[in-house]
Parts: structure tokens; sequence; C-alpha cells
């Protein structure tokens, strides 16, 4: 009868549990107040009808006489009563033990696995990595599961030098240089003080024992919230962490639906009552041998289970049953009341604050002013990746939302819509989820099937533990639909607007046919009969005249001029998407790809300029050329001086020509040869966009905005706050739009040589027929007499400003030039403040050469 008790018990805690996880997956139709309802009964149902000491009795009794317990009865897992060394070298591992003292007197526990079991005999310096805990955890927490299962493990397998933090107060940190645990001094603290004293000193402690300036750190619910303290107050040791890996990452708690909030919802009065002074759920030896033997027999694990998910969340496909005696064993590891304390009062004021002592004298002697100080998350500059779980009860989503923003340095979030608090340290798929491997090696495939996605992971994976963050300011709270401008043309777009479309095909010199898209007017304007200025935009390498009319009207620059009075021509570069035809070759012929920016500036810019004033009936016009648009413009007005006399200015824009400096991440392109670059690419078109694949990605980045922002930010330059990011599904919709491979290849030489000069066919013979010399041509900026005004952003991973001085210098006629430094590449067209530091600044110049 006791067995049949507990199995209708179970299952109706089951059925309670569900109903939560199943209300809160549409909490927003059906409201908190319901769902803390239901929690709440789910909690009465426990305490109801589980009375704790009187069902551990009952359980005891009927462990020893069941016959279903007998059946099933397994002997307690040796781990759940192994210290955290001994949990370590019990799989096999080595295992180090050390004390540290804390500034304030605490001694702190840490362990150290110095390295994995498949690379014993490696005395090669490893990274090092220090993992802290949780509230209420410990250092066991990062071992607890199997070697392949436990990031502690995968760490030190994968070649890291691995260190498990015990905060004080925890089972292993006990300790003080002149207080007793008896004493209420010794646990006045809260996360507050962990954050000042305890991670200084382990960070410290590591670097001094390893002999390593840096490390990798990872904190996991209480213990990524340390670490934001830490990291956003003490700006010297933020320089110590090479990348901080928050795991359900908790600061502000407004939104936790936990069971264990109504705790900490209690007044404050009130709960210092039930708490007292000292320690909360610390670690009691026979309560642990009763849990132990309780919830690893029969169906028991499922009750323990159970009891976790009511906790912390619902995921019950994701917990391995038969390590729950060793989890109990091992948690709660204890904490003090005022550490509760300090939690109550981030949930009752919804915000990330120091303890608020009660009084102002004792708030000035630790804070240093009489109310508890807000931490500013904003101040820490160290590169931070963030996972979160849509079903976390503790770091709830909405929570995780409002602190994302605040990460200046979020270089990767990710949420894993299924999981709950603790699938970030026992999740059995935590490996797949988290510890993913990303080898090159295991890529090389990918390459050779010339998908771009991959280079552009690859190139991701490099310098994602070097580069900045990308959050933005734009970036829409809820966005599931796909913009429909993602699957318009250029000329669609230009309507969908509302504004006039034109839309021509040019042919050049060597019978390539470009089209050249025309807003004749403005939305307002368009009554004007009268003569217009006419100005002609050319876009950057892998893109197209979309470039330019991306945005939104006001933020536009296509739509801008229009709307300023100008005849706006875009132009299309060959080979891109719009312009894949020729007179009489085909581009599935090789023939058809043999070009490179040479060619764009010395046969397409002639065609489109001496088009666009035959059709306006004028004799000049501004150009305005964003970065190879601008190479084009100073090889086709330095090779041709009768086309240079029909510009009136010429704007260019994060102009490339000789790029030895540059540092975005595709340079390790130019890193191959040529024979490497052809055997990967192929050919033919580089970049081509394959037409099936612009819904599932443009759907990927309503979805997963963060993840296509990335992209561009690791490729082009980091000026988050500065990209729009409702407009990311668009910008993947049309990019990259197609080059030719020998394109690229032109862009490699001019990384690997100083001179601005054309393409090296690596045949006297061969340049002799194109350039009628036996060596490339080197372009002669300085023989350009047109005026020129540049931009150039202080943050271009393209352009940056080594570069730009080299060009500027040559520059004979160069009538304005600006830097503007947190600008990269993308923001000269897609930034959100464009038009009032760069377009205004344009019409007006423009103005000055009527």
């Amino acid at each position: 009868m006791g067995i049949l008790s507990l199995f209708i018990l179970n299952r109706e805690l089951e059925n309670c549990f569900l109903q939560c996880h199943l209300l809160t997956s549409h909490s927003h139709f059906i409201g908190l107040n319901r769902i803390l309802l239901l929690m709440d009964g789910c909690t009465t149902l426990f305490r109801n009808r589980m009375w704790p000491w009187i069902v551990v009795i009952y359980v005891v009794q009927g462990l020893v006489h069941s016959k279903e317990a007998t059946r099933t009865k397994r002997a307690v897992d040796p781990e759940a009563f192994m210290n955290i060394h001994e949990l370590i070298t019990h799989k096999g591992y080595p295992s180090e033990e050390y004390k540290v003292m804390t500034e304030d007197g605490y001694i702190l526990s840490i362990n150290r696995i110095p390295f994995g079991v498949k690379n014993q005999g490696n005395t090669v310096l490893k990274p090092v990595v220090f993992l802290q805990h949780g509230l209420l955890g410990d250092g066991s927490n990062w071992v607890m599961n199997f070697n392949h299962n436990s990031l502690g493990f995968i760490l030190a397998d994968a070649g890291y030098d691995v260190w498990l933090g015990n905060s004080r107060g925890n089972t292993w940190s006990r300790s003080h240089q002149n207080l007793s645990i008896a004493q209420d001094e010794f646990w006045a603290f809260s996360f507050d003080e962990m954050a000042k004293y305890d991670l200084p000193t382990i960070i410290n402690f590591i670097l001094q024992k390893t002999g390593q300036q840096k490390l990798y750190y990872v904190g996991y619910s209480q213990g990524a919230a340390i670490g934001f303290i830490a990291f956003s107050t003490m700006p010297e040791l933020a320089q110590k962490v090479k990348m901080f890996l928050a795991l359900a990452p908790v600061a502000r708690i407004k939104y936790a639906r936990s069971p264990a909030m109504q705790l900490l919802n209690l007044p404050e009065r009130f709960l210092r009552v039930i708490l007292g002074k000292r320690e909360f759920l610390p670690q009691n030896q026979l309560i642990k041998s009763i849990l132990t033997t309780f919830c690893g027999q029969g169906l028991f694990p499922r009750i323990c289970r159970n009891i976790f998910f009511l906790l912390s969340g619902y995921n019950t496909e994701n917990m391995n049953t038969s390590r729950i005696n060793v989890y109990v064993a091992h948690l709660p590891a204890g904490t003090s009341a005022q550490n509760i304390l300090h939690w109550s009062q981030a949930y009752h004021c919804g915000l990330f604050k120091g303890f608020d002592w009660g009084d102002e004298n004792k708030n000035k002697e630790k804070h240093n002013q009489p109310v508890p100080p807000i931490y500013k998350v904003e101040d820490m500059n160290v590169a931070t990746a963030v996972w979160s779980g849509g079903k976390d009860l503790f770091s709830d989503p909405k929570d995780v939302a409002i602190l994302l923003p605040q990460i200046g340095n979020l270089v990767f979030h990710k949420a894993i819509p299924e999981w709950a608090h603790l699938d970030f340290i026992w999740g059995l798929d935590a490996r797949q989820r988290i510890c993913e491997k990303n080898s090159l090696k295991e890529r090389e495939p990918y390459f050779r099937m010339k998908v771009w996605i991959v280079i552009i992971a690859v190139c991701l994976l490099e310098r994602i533990t070097t580069l900045g963050g990308f959050y933005t300011s734009e970036e829409p709270a809820v966005k599931h639909t796909v913009n429909p401008e993602c699957f318009l043309n250029v000329t669609e777009t230009i309507q969908y607007h509302g504004y006039p479309s034109e839309e021509h095909h040019v042919e050049t010199e060597d019978g390539y046919i470009l089209t050249v898209i025309r807003i004749p007017h403005g939305r307002h304007n368009g009554t004007n009969k009268g003569s217009r200025p006419t100005i002609f935009l050319l876009h950057s390498v892998l893109g197209d005249a979309s470039h330019w009319v991306s945005n939104l009207p006001q933020n536009s620059l296509g739509f801008i001029l229009a709307d300023a009075g100008y005849d706006v021509f875009l132009g299309n570069s060959r080979g891109n998407t719009y312009s894949l035809n020729h007179k009489t070759l085909n581009p599935k012929e090789q023939k058809f790809w043999e070009f490179s920016f040479h060619e764009m500036g010395y046969y397409d810019i002639p065609a489109v300029i001496n088009f666009i004033l035959k059709k306006t009936a004028q004799e000049q016009l501004y150009f305005i050329g964003h970065s190879e648009g601008s190479t084009a413009g100073f090889i086709a007005f330095s090779t041709r001086p009768k086309l240079a006399e029909k510009v009136k200015v010429f704007f260019a824009l994060a102009p490339p020509t000789s790029i030895p400096f540059s540092t975005t991440p595709l340079t390790i392109l130019a890193r191959l040869s040529e024979t490497t670059f052809r055997m990967i690419f192929g050919n033919k078109g580089l970049f081509q966009y394959p037409t099936f694949l612009r819904k599932p990605f443009t759907t990927l980045c309503v979805y997963h905005p963060r993840l296509c922002a990335s992209v561009l930010f690791f490729v082009a330059g980091y000026n988050a706050p500065n990209l729009n990011m409702s407009r990311l599904d668009i910008y993947t919709a049309h990019n990259p739009a197609g080059t030719s491979v020998q394109n690229g290849l032109h862009w490699r030489q001019s990384h690997r040589t100083k001179p601005f000069r054309a393409y090296d066919y690596g045949c006297p013979k061969k340049n002799m027929e194109k350039y009628n010399q036996t060596a490339p041509l080197i372009y002669k900026i300085k023989n350009i007499k047109i005026p020129i005004a540049i931009w150039t952003g202080g943050q271009d991973f393209f352009v940056i400003p080594e570069d730009a001085a080299m060009l500027s210098s040559q520059i004979s006629n160069l009538i304005y030039k600006k830097q503007i430094p947190e600008w990269e590449h993308l923001d000269f067209i897609w930034g959100l403040d464009a038009p009032e530091r760069l377009y205004m600044d344009i019409i007006k110049i423009a103005k000055k050469f009527p």
C-alpha cells in the first residue's frame, strides 16, 4: 500500500506539473497569476500529502518491505558520498584541491582538473577556464554526470585547464580566518561579497598558479550574476577575462516564476524571522543519507525529479533519472540567509543592485553611499556569450531580454526553447547544445561544396573569442513575420515605398548587359518637370542596387536624394543578381566570369555614366561609390580622363583600394594560394545566392536576428547600436548578391600587395594581352582631377584607418575628408544615424558644386 500510495501521489504531482508547463507556454494568454495559483496548488499538494518527516519514515519502511521496491532496489551510487576531489578522481581524472583566502578573511576551496583523460601526456600550456556554480550549488555541479555529460570533464578532455569554484558559505567553503560558522558575523554576506571578494581572489590565484595572464569564465545562474557585478565594477579584473560565458544568467528576477519566488515575495521583516541570521539550507548528513536512499530506488527518482522540476522548470526528457540520488546528495549546498534576503530584495524591486542593509550608515560603510548601488552591466567590456532557456523558471526569458541590451560586448546569445534552469548543468543534451565541436576539418567537405554560409561560420568561430558584441538597440521584442520586401526586386522595392521607378539595361564595350534602376523624382516633388541634378550610386562587393533602398525612406540614401530633388540612378555591377547577362556569353561558361573590379571600373562605369547622361540630356553627374563601388570609381576616373570630366564630385564611402592592413575575417581567404582558392570555389561565380535559400534564411533572421547580425558584424566590423534589427531579414534576402571568383582573387591580391593595381594573371603574355604591358597596370589615383570627398569608419574591418590614410595621401583634389570613429563598413548604407552624419553632408557638398 505504501508504494501504491506514493505512485498515485506521484501521478497527481506529474499531472499538476504538466498543467503548469502547458500554461507557462501560453502565459501571455492565460496570465501569470493563474499560473502561480496552480503552482501554489502543486506546492500545497506536495506539502499536505507528503509532509516531510512522516513521508521519509514511511518511505524508508516501504523500501525495506515493499515487493515492488525490492524488485527494482539498487545500491546507492557511491558518488553520492564523495567530495568533489573524489568525484573527479573516481572518473579517472587528475585532481588538485586548494584553499584561498579572500581579502575579508573567508577561506574558499577550489578544485582543479589540470588535464583530461585523453591528453594526459600533453605538457603544452593549456587555456584556463574557471567554472562558478549557482545559488545553493557547489563545484560538484560541473562533474556530477558521466564524463561525456559533465562540462568540467568535457573541457578537460578538450585541452583546457579547468578550475571549479566554491562560493563562501557552501559545503566546501565554511571557514574564516577569525570567525566561526556559529557566529552571526560569519553569515553576514550575500552575492555582493562573492563578487567583490571571492571572484577576484580566485581569479588572481588561478592566474598566478598557472602563469597565465587571462582565463575564460563560465558562470551559471548566480555564478553569472557575480560575474556581471565583478567585471562591471572592477575593470582591472575584467581585463584578466578572455570571455565571459553566462549560462542561465540571473540579474534582474522581476519575472521569475519558480514557486521559490513565493518565499522571496514575503515581506522582508517576516522573511528575516523565518530565515534567521545564519545559514540557509546547509548540507545535513542524516537527511542526505535518507534522501539519497529514497531518490535512488524504484519509482521514487521520478518523485525527486518532479521536485526539481517544480522549482526550476519542466523538461522531463532531459534529466538523467539514474543520477538523481547523486544530485540530491550534493544539493542544496547551503548559503547565507542574507544572500536569500538579497535575492528577495531583487525580486521586490525588479532591479539588479547591491544589498540594502536597511540603514544609511551601514550602506555607506559597505557601498560608500547611503543607498545600494544599481549595478551597471553596460560598464562591463568583457566579450560575453549568453545561453538561456525558454522554460527556465528562475532566469525567465523576459528578464533575459532586459539583461541582453545592457551587455555592451555581447558576442553570442542562444535561447534554447525547451530548456529549464537545471538543463545547463545536468541536461542530457547539454553537450550537443552548448559544447558542440566545430572544427575546420569537420567542415572541409562543405568547403568543397562551396556553401558560402560555412565560410562565414568558420570566420565566426575564428573571431568569436576576440571581437566585440552585437547587441543593437533596434531589435524588436517580437517579430515573427517575414517582411514582404524580402521577396521584391529593386524596382518593386522602390515602388513599394511609393516612389517612381524605371529599369534600364546597358551594354558595356565588352558585351556585358547591366541593369540600372532609376528613381526619377521623390514622392512629393514629381510635379516639378524641370531638369534635376543627376546622381549615380554604385554598391559594394557582393552587393547590388538594393543597398541604397533597403531601409525605410527616411534612412535610405536613394530615397533621401530623390526627395531632395535629385534624379537618382542605381547601378548593378557585372556578375551580381541583376547583371547576369552578356551579348554572347552564358553564366554557365567560365569565360563569362573572367572579370574583376578592374573591368567594373574600366567598362561598367563608363557604359552606365554615358547612358545616364544621354538619357537625362545632361553633361555631368555626381558619383557615389560605397566600398568596391568607389574602388571601381578610382579605376574608371584614373584610366579614362575624358570620363572624369563628366563627373562633378566623386563621393567615396569606405573606399578600399590597396588593403594590406584589412582585418576582416574574410582575409582568411587571402592566406590561401590561388590554386587552393580556385579548388575550393571553382572558376565561375563566387557567393552566388541560391534562390531556394532566400526564404529559410530570411525566416531564420526573423526568429534569430542576433545570429544574422553576428555574421554582419564579424565580417564588416562592430557598431551594434547602429543597426536596425527589424530590417535584418531584408538585408539577408538580398545579400550576398554574388561576384566572380576572379574578383575574389583580385581582392586577395590587393590584401597581399601594397600597390593599387589591376588583376595579375600570373603570366606576362596574358597581362600583355589585357594591359599592353607584362606586369599589371598600377592605377595612378593622383591623376584624377575630380573633386573627391571621402568618409571612413574607425571600426571598419575592410578599410581600416591605415589603409584609408594611404589612399588619402594619393588624392590630389581632396575637398573633404571625415572619419566617423564608431562606424563600421555597413554603417555607410544601413546605419541608423547615417542621414544626419553622412547623407546631409553629401547633399550640402553637392550644392557647392552645381
